[in-house]
Formats: structure tokens, C-alpha cells, sequence
């Protein structure tokens, strides 16, 4: 980092509350980038620091630290010095070229005195990834999504997005806008199950029924994998079947580092990006499925069934890959979970998500092969078809939840809050005794279990959501309205119910 010298007359600029200018050295462009540019102007002892208010330059403008290294950009100033303590400036963490469009929004930081010197604090509150504009949508429903940092890729029975044909997989950047390299043409005779992005740019697609076709081709089986072009990557060559025992139907495949994981009723396997073979594991009755943690997986199973020949903890198991494949305790049992897990669930496991950080997961049960008490590790019944856990293994304090399902129906959580609110789906009748006014629809649970909203604006199933963050939740589904608004078969959602 390049070293400022100040000089008598900038020392005197900053002890009368003025940060000397800087110049503008370039342009932020990119969707993720963390770099950080300035703002500054007058301060006043009644208003606001050098850097208040909204910062307009859209270029990498530097301030310094207290050090008097070079600091910052204009759109954050995290850690760089100020004046008046108390002070407050607009502020924003995303790419520069995305703070006024739809969605996004600016946050607050502060000026706070550490000793004699005075830093910006972290910029918190702002919105820097934007809500898509879908457009018409859909014309058909969403069955499933993978999202990345710049990408959205997205399966089901549609055959169309916002009037432009891509038929049943489609790739949208972030603000919703179709791909113009993604070609998928024909397409799929079927929708796919679900699709994994993985390492490489590309996706892998998978099928409960084996029987998907893509292009006119050849029954493509399991899984298929296409290259960021769409076209199929014919150095893919998974094993066939893909079962070592068991069903050969294969139920998800998840992108695990540069590795993907796919999973059937009895048998896991973990593929290179070419789909051969670097581990395996096999349980001796169903496997429901996974949640990637880093380069560690949950792996959701049926009440008293193994893994690898580990029976406990039950239900719900997290897998350690860290390590390199066929070295010992690749695809083992966390040694951290299973010391602070115990016993485990002692019901079935099915859908479960996890929080932005990946230490907080909270785990639905299946109705079809479950338990009755759901209780975690042994401690109190307060789990009713939705357990909530540290992935170190421990349960949450205070949480207790009693969720009713529809007949055979699941739970399916798809998020956590930095609140530790809990978003899902499902067959919901009611929560602590409190009724939903319509099954399979987006409900919001408290950090403690209660029932803390549904929203009632879908016309239809809700099938999933992603979390952008706590005021930014992308649903996709069936329906083809929001509160008396037509969607095309998603739309993202403020934490209020109002959209986007």
C-alpha cells in the first residue's frame, strides 16, 4: 500500500475538521468486489464528517488511515480516518455501477474515536446486491435454482423466460437478465430435477427419473453436464449406475468445492468435474439429502440408518472433505459434530439450510418415516418437524418450534437471517398452534421457533427461496401472482411481504 507523507498544511487541514481531496484513479465495475472509494466535502460540529452524505463518484477516490496509508474508496471508508466523532456518512459495499439500481440501497458509518485518533466503522445496513427485474417471468413453473456470485440458473417446466425461449434451463445474471451465451435451444423434453454450478463455469443437471433428454439427443440418464455455453460437456462420464446399492435414482447433486456430490436413496458419491469416481459411501437404508458447508456436507437421513457403518448421530450427519480424496478422513463423520451430536435426532431428516455463515443449520423432518418425539441428543421435544443446530453439533438455545404438516408433507427450510429468523416451505397447517391460511406457501419462523409471518400474497406453491439477505428473499414456485400482481413464476420479496 503506497505511504502518504502529510505535510505541515495537511496536518493543519485535519486539525480544523477538513479531509484534503483525492484523486480519482478508476472505475468499479465488478459485481463482487470489495474495493472501497471516498467521499469528502465540509464537516460541520452540527452535521456530519468530511465524508457525509451520499457518495456520488463512482471511481476509486482514496482517503488515508491513521496511519496516513492510502485508505478506501469513495462508497466506503471503513477504517479510515475522520474528524467528529459521531459523524455519519452514506456508504455502500457493493460495485459501484449497481448502488442506484432497483433494490440496492446505501448504508450508514460512523465515526468513532479509538484513543486520540478517529476511524469510519464498518458500513452496515446497506443493500449491495440488487433485486432482479424478471420481467413477465416464467411461463411455466420453477422446480429448482443454483445461484453463484454473478448467476442464477434455473429448471423447470417453462418453456420461455420474459418472452425469449429457453426451454426448461435458463441463466439469468443477477438483475434477471437472460444470458446471451447460455444456448440451451430445444432444450430439455423434461424438466430437470435441480442443477448444481459448479467450479468450471459449468452445471450439472439431474433427474429422479433417468429419463431426461436434452437437444433430441440420447436419453441422457441421471445426470448431464453442460458447459457455461450450454452445450453438452462430453467429458463427463459419471458412473453408471450411479447406485453402488440400492435405487439407481438419483435424488440431488450439489457442487462440493471443485467436486460435485450426488446423492442416491443408498449411496454417495463424490465426482471430479468429469464426473470420475473419488469416494463413495453407502447407508443401509435412505439417504434424503444434502447441504453444502464449505467443504463439508450435511447429509439428511432416515431415523436409525448408517453411513459408512455409523449409525449415530442419527438423522443428520456432517461429513468433513477438507481433506484430499482417498486420504484418511476424506468423507468421514466431522470428528467435531460427532463428539457435541450424540445421539442426534430422533426422527427422519429431509430438506435443511443453513445461515450466510454456514455455523447455523436448521434441519426439516420427513412425515413419511419420522419419529414423534424430536428431540435432539437426547434433550427436550421442542424440534416439532424443524430442528435448529450448530454445525458443530449442539442445538440452539431457546429454540422450540411445533410445526404441523399436511398428511405425508415436509418442512423445507430455505434460509436463515442474520436475525435468525427461519424461511420455509412446505405442507404448513399451523405453528405452535397458530393456523397458516394456505399450505405450500413462504412462511417466516422467530429465532426461537414461533410462527413470525406468512406470506399470503402467492397465488400458488412457493417451491423454494434464495436468501440475498435479511430484506432481499428470491421465491420461485408455481404461482403466477403476488399480492394481486402477475409474476411469472418468481419474484423476489422485501422481509415485510411487500416486493420488489
Amino acid at each position: 500500500m503506497k505511504k502518504k507523507t502529510r505535510t505541515a498544511a495537511a496536518i493543519l487541514l485535519m486539525a480544523f475538521g477538513c479531509n484534503p481531496p483525492q484523486r480519482a484513479t478508476g472505475s468499479d465495475n465488478s459485481q463482487n468486489d470489495n474495493s472501497k472509494s471516498d467521499g469528502t466535502g465540509t464537516a460541520t460540529a452540527t452535521a456530519t464528517d468530511s465524508s457525509t452524505g451520499t457518495a456520488t463518484d463512482t471511481g476509486t477516490d482514496t482517503g488515508i488511515d491513521n496511519s496516513g496509508n492510502t485508505c478506501g474508496t469513495n462508497l466506503d471508508q471503513a477504517n479510515c480516518s475522520c474528524n467528529v466523532g459521531g459523524a455519519t456518512r452514506a456508504c455502500f459495499t457493493g460495485a459501484a455501477a449497481d448502488r442506484t439500481k432497483s433494490g440496492c440501497h446505501d448504508g450508514t458509518q460512523t465515526c468513532v474515536f479509538s484513543g486520540e485518533f478517529a476511524s469510519w466503522s464498518d458500513c452496515t445496513g446497506d443493500q449491495p446486491t440488487c433485486a432482479p427485474s424478471f420481467g413477465t417471468g416464467f411461463d411455466d413453473d420453477v422446480n429448482g435454482i443454483d445461484v453463484t456470485a454473478t448467476a442464477v440458473y434455473w429448471v423447470g417446466n417453462f418453456t420461455h423466460y420474459n418472452g425469449m425461449s429457453t426451454v426448461r434451463v435458463a441463466e439469468t445474471d443477477l438483475q434477471g437478465t437472460l444470458s446471451s451465451t447460455f444456448l440451451p435451444g430445444t432444450g430439455f423434453d423434461i424438466s430437470p430435477s435441480g442443477v448444481a454450478a459448479v467450479k468450471d463455469g459449468g452445471i450439472v443437471l439431474f433427474d429422479s427419473s433417468s429419463a431426461m433428454r436434452y437437444q433430441g439427443l440420447a436419453n441422457a440418464g441421471p445426470t448431464l453436464k453442460l458447459r457455461s455455453d450450454a452445450t453438452v460437456d462430453t467429458n463427463w462420464s459419471p458412473p453408471e449406475p450411479m447406485a453402488a446399492s440400492g435405487s439407481n435414482q438419483t435424488l440431488v447433486a450439489r457442487a462440493l468445492d471443485n467436486m460435485v456430490a450426488v446423492l442416491t436413496w443408498q449411496t454417495l458419491r463424490i465426482l471430479d468435474l468429469n464426473g470420475t469416481v473419488l469416494f463413495t459411501a453407502n447407508g443401509d437404508v435412505n439417504m434424503h439429502s444434502l447441504l453444502v458447508l464449505g467443504k463439508k456436507l450435511g447429509l439428511s437421513q432416515r431415523y436409525n440408518s448408517q453411513y459408512n457403518g455409523i449409525l449415530t448421530p442419527h438423522g443428520f450427519k456432517v461429513l468433513d472433505f477438507s481433506g484430499t480424496p482417498g486420504s484418511s478422513g476424506f468423507g468421514a463423520v466431522d470428528t467435531t459434530y460427532l463428539s457435541n451430536a450424540g445421539t442426534g435426532s430422533n426422527s427422519s431428516c429431509g430438506l435443511a439450510a443453513a445461515d450466510a455463515t454456514g455455523t447455523q443449520i436448521v434441519i426439516g423432518t420427513t412425515t413419511q418415516w419420522d419419529g414423534s418425539a424430536y428431540a435432539w441428543n437426547g434433550g427436550a421435544a421442542t424440534n416439532g418437524h424443524m430442528y435448529n443446530i450448530k454445525v458443530a453439533g449442539t442445538a440452539i438455545p431457546g429454540w422450540n418450534t411445533n410445526i404441523s404438516l399436511q398428511g405425508n408433507g415436509d418442512s423445507a427450510p430455505c434460509g436463515i437471517d442474520s436475525q435468525g429468523r427461519v424461511y420455509l416451505t412446505g405442507d404448513v397447517q399451523s405453528v405452535n398452534g397458530v393456523a397458516t391460511a394456505n399450505l405450500n406457501r413462504l412462511y417466516r419462523l422467530t429465532a426461537t421457533g414461533a410462527l413470525d409471518k406468512e406470506f399470503t400474497g402467492f397465488n400458488n406453491n412457493v417451491n423454494g427461496c434464495h436468501l440475498f439477505g435479511d430484506d432481499q428473499i428470491l421465491t420461485f414456485g408455481k404461482f403466477t401472482s403476488y399480492n394481486n400482481v402477475a409474476v411469472g413464476r418468481t419474484v423476489t420479496v422485501h422481509a415485510d411481504g411487500t416486493s420488489y
